[in-house]
């Protein structure tokens, strides 16, 4: 028997005693001996098949004592866990390599899934540090510690898991600038993590990159598209200050950022694209006094929030801006479009002179219906006075105003003058109406 194989047998008892039952700090001193055993099994090896056993038994009583230690409540030092963990992750790396055709293949199998378990281990503590460079700083340890591509891989997966998770968090909380950090620190390990993925032919790895490279690059979208908003709200506020002397270049560089924010945004978040056609409209409505403009980029970003259904923004102010700076639009364009009709109807009625004075010279029911349907007939051929139709005048004065009413006249078709006639017919034969009820 080797010096060696006697150190680790020695090291296998002091450990096989240290049981449940005993006290903490019995139970760590005995494995610290046995891993004292370890080492020295280690280091008077003198062949690769030695080698590889005392750095697995080794790599066993550094995992102990990293598990020992994390479950501390109270004392749990985080220095010593992360040390403990680097122990086990780098000799059962050792274990791999030097038995690696000396050892047979369920003891290297073995190895490895114990080195894969180990390694997840070290990724859930990780996870007690906050999220951020912390647990960065403790993964870019466990890194150190890996020598074989196929781990070495995950382990960047890990890392990018984090950066990317935080740059989440981040744009949850508005912090944009944050964010758009922490989300090109992912290239990195995203792009290490495919190298050794590779290398390894570790499906998982590859897979797993794949996903991450797509929810970068959705997520970078998002934040540069909001940074582009945010720098155009504020050099929207900023020109806003001097408005007499407003610096229309200046507006228009605000346009370009938040027209970037609309492309950025474009099929990877409705929200964040309606948000910034929202400000477009706003700029177009309220500073250029471009109306037009100003609705079809309102009604735009509202068509997107619709599509959203049934998510509701009405507590967001830019969608209460958006809504009522379209509805303010609308309610303008219908008001100057009644005020061009009544203009337009003025210029018709004076045209229109001689016809309605000679309509007011039939006062008699009968002689103004005769006169009307004669000489202004109604668009519809099968309108017409009814046979007998002065011998109930109340419901034939009725059928005429439905027939001459300017609610059923298509402007478009027959033209606006026409329209307005019906209108004026339509009033005297209702004052006729009137003056017949309770007469039959």
């Amino acid at each position: 028997m080797s010096l060696s194989q006697q150190y680790r047998e020695e090291g296998n008892h002091i450990l096989s005693t240290a049981g449940k039952n005993l006290s903490p700090v019995v139970w760590e001193g005995r494995v610290t001996s046995a891993l004292a055993k370890y080492n020295a099994a280690l280091t008077t090896a003198t062949n690769k098949d030695d080698e590889a056993s005392a750095a697995k038994n080794y790599a066993v009583g550094s995992r102990k004592l990293a598990e020992f230690h994390n479950t501390r409540r109270v004392t749990k030092n985080m220095k010593l866990i992360l040390y403990y963990f680097r122990e086990a992750i780098k000799h059962y790396c050792k274990a791999y390599k030097e038995g690696h055709g000396r050892k047979s293949s369920p003891w290297l199998k073995d190895i490895k899934s114990k080195l894969s378990t180990v390694l997840q281990e070290s990724y859930d503590f990780a996870k007690d540090e906050d999220l951020g460079h912390g647990r960065i700083c403790i993964l870019d340890k466990v890194l150190e510690a890996i020598e074989y591509d196929n781990f070495r891989g995950e382990c960047y997966i890990e890392i990018g898991q984090v950066y990317f998770k935080s740059a989440v968090l981040a744009l949850d909380k508005k912090n944009n600038r944050d964010s758009l950090s922490f989300l090109k620190e992912c290239y990195r390990p995203v792009e290490e993590a495919k190298k050794y993925g590779s290398r390894s032919g570790n499906k998982y790895v590859l897979s797993e990159v794949k996903v991450m490279e797509q929810d970068v690059f959705l997520h970078t979208c998002i934040a540069e598209s909001i940074q582009a908003r945010v720098i155009g709200d504020d050099m929207l506020a900023k020109a806003l200050t001097d408005y007499e002397n407003l610096p229309m270049s200046l507006i228009w560089e605000v346009m370009d950022w938040y027209k970037k924010s609309t492309l950025l945004a474009r099929e990877q978040d409705i929200e964040v694209e309606a948000m910034a056609y929202a400000k477009i409209g706003k700029v177009y409505h309220r500073v250029l006094k471009m109306t037009s403009m100003g609705k079809v980029n309102y009604k735009k970003s509202l068509d997107m929030v619709a599509t959203l259904h049934p998510r509701t923004f009405n507590t967001e102010e830019w969608y209460k801006e958006c809504a009522s700076g379209l509805a303010e639009i609308q309610k303008d364009s219908v008001t100057e479009e009644e005020k061009r009709k009544d203009e337009e109807r003025k210029e018709i009625i004076k045209c229109l002179k001689n016809e309605l004075e000679e309509l007011d010279t039939h006062k008699d029911s009968v002689d103004l219906l005769k006169f009307v349907y004669k000489r202004f007939p109604p668009k519809n051929p099968k309108h017409v006075l009814a046979e007998g139709y002065d011998k109930n005048m109340r419901k034939t004065l009725c059928v005429a105003i439905q027939h001459y009413h300017p609610d059923k006249i298509d402007a478009e078709v027959h033209g606006f003058k026409w329209k307005v006639m019906s209108e004026e017919i339509t009033k005297r034969l209702t004052n006729k109406y009137e003056c017949c009820k309770g007469i039959d």
